[in-house]
């Protein structure tokens, strides 16, 4: 009878010991990107903009995505020249970063409104993206750089950074002409 008691006991201690592990497992996996790609994917499902946004930089994504397909501010040269030249140049910058701005704002509002569009279907973010997002790719500089490779053959690659208050957060995306043939 002592020897099935000790038996017991140690079972209660493993089975314990397992629960803590498993536990502790799980709250680990709320600080990974792949927690952050979890709650992506939910909120792509149930048309939660907000949840969305707290783990997309909608804004940064945009900004990148601009950038990529060539419609940023023009650059500043010094090109020399007289003072009418000058204030030509400054005049296109100028325009140039009040269209970005707009062009920028008005994308923002097109990804807002498409996410709560309840009639919208929108992309869906399979399973291995979740485990891709925790065991592949690289973390360099703070971001965690992913590849996932899309239906159509193409491959993108998803940037995360660490927000101040700790959430992992969609920062970039490239090969956005890509992502679009494939939307």
């Amino acid at each position: 009878m002592e020897h099935l008691h000790q038996r017991s006991q140690r079972g209660v201690v493993v089975l314990g010991g397992c629960l803590a592990l498993a536990l502790a497992a799980g709250l680990a996996w709320t600080f990974t990107p792949s927690y952050a790609v979890y709650h992506i994917r939910r909120a792509l499902e149930t048309h939660d903009y907000e949840r969305f946004a707290r783990y997309v930089d909608v804004d940064s994504v945009v900004g990148h995505a601009l950038d990529e397909l060539g419609l940023s501010s023009p650059p500043d040269r010094d090109g020399g020249g007289g003072s009418l030249a000058d204030l030509l140049r400054q005049g296109l910058q100028s325009l140039g970063a009040e269209l970005r701005g707009l062009v920028s704002d008005g994308a923002g509002f097109v990804v807002e409104q498409a996410v709560r569009d309840q009639s919208r279907q929108l992309p869906a973010i399979p399973t291995v993206a979740i485990l891709g997002a925790l065991f592949a790719g690289e973390t360099r500089d703070g971001i965690r750089r992913f590849p996932i490779r899309l239906q159509n053959g193409e491959q993108i690659e998803i940037r995360m950074q660490k927000s101040d208050q700790g959430v992992w957060r969609v920062v970039a995306v490239t090969n956005v002409k890509g992502l679009l043939a494939e939307l």
